[in-house]
C-alpha cells in the first residue's frame, strides 16, 4: 500500500478504510520524486 486511496475509491461497498500503520514510517510521496 502506498497510500494513494485507488483502492478506497474503487470499492463499491466501502469497505476499504485506508488507515496508517504507526509501526511503518511516514509513506513517500511518490508525485514529489516526478517534480
Amino acid at each position: 500500500c502506498m497510500g494513494c486511496g485507488v483502492c478506497e475509491r474503487q470499492c463499491p461497498s466501502q469497505a476499504i478504510r485506508l488507515e496508517p500503520d504507526e509501526r511503518k514510517g511516514v509513506p513517500l510521496d511518490v508525485r514529489r520524486l516526478a517534480s
